[in-house]
């Protein structure tokens, strides 16, 4: 768990080679995929995450879809629900950076509504921010401000000062 988050702390920082290696190298090699489907999983999507950031789009996609394949494997639901979320986030952004902005948001109007079912209040915030980006990104500025805001709100009530923060600077830029 340390080094999976010691590669995700990476990844923040903008480190995308050196998470890719650690995660590549030492953290998934590790990791039994039948034994700890949840540490595997979670592994996984960093690294698609990391090569979502690399612009590698299918690298990340095609481990998506193995994770995809080994959810079932996690024992506790709340873990599953939330390994799917993230995962489907990801692939959601991967339909936005290719253009297909349609595809995105209506994954993301899928997610959100999972996640609120779920309990995931902060990744309900999250799936409404990434909404308000591909909103922005196609064009509709209006709807992209609406999810912004409902995403600040969220965030409001559950006090993530970070995410506050950066929805009120995207909120000014989108303005711009």
């Amino acid at each position: 768990k340390i080094l999976i988050d010691k590669a995700n702390t990476q990844l923040s920082l903008g480190q995308v080679s050196s998470a890719i290696d650690s995660l590549t190298k030492k953290i998934l090699p590790s990791i039994s995929k039948n034994n700890n489907p949840l540490g595997w999983s979670r592994a996984q999507g960093i690294l698609a995450n990391a090569y979502y950031r690399a612009g590698k789009f299918e690298k990340a996609r095609l481990i998506l879809g193995d994770v995809k394949f080994t959810i079932s494997k996690i024992s506790k639901e709340k873990d599953r629900i939330s390994i799917m979320l993230d995962v489907e986030n990801l692939d959601a952004m991967i339909y936005g950076k290719l253009g297909h902005y349609k595809k995105a948001l209506e994954k993301f109007e899928e997610l959100i509504s999972v996640a609120e079912k779920s309990g995931f209040p902060r990744k309900v915030a999250l799936l409404y921010n990434n909404s308000g980006y591909w909103a922005r990104e196609s064009g509709d500025v209006e709807k992209s401000l609406l999810f912004f805001h409902k995403a600040l709100k969220i965030d409001r009530k559950i006090k993530n000062a970070a995410s506050i923060r950066l929805i009120r600077g995207i909120s000014v830029l989108v303005l711009l």
